[in-house]
């Protein structure tokens, strides 16, 4: 089963959209501010049973938020995090 939070970076934008695909299918999406959504990834991952998250924006912009959820190490998930 293929299953992936995909998190969308619009720069200047307030809130942040997040989504959760299982099996290409889109089966949650959450609003968030900055300074929530690294948690609220790893939320989502928990929940879902999930180790792949891709951040979709400007590659400078995204490579900042992967560095970011990657340095902040949340319990025991070896989760896969990547920029397209």
């Amino acid at each position: 089963m293929d299953k992936y939070v995909v998190a969308i970076i619009h720069p200047f934008v307030r809130e942040q959209e997040i989504s959760v695909y299982i099996n290409s299918e889109c089966v949650k999406v959450i609003n968030v501010t900055l300074d929530k959504m690294d948690k609220e990834i790893y939320k989502l991952c928990e929940q879902f049973d999930i180790d792949k998250v891709n951040f979709v924006g400007g590659q400078l912009y995204a490579l900042k938020f992967k560095d970011e959820f990657i340095a902040n190490k949340f319990g025991n998930r070896n989760i896969e995090v990547h920029i397209q």
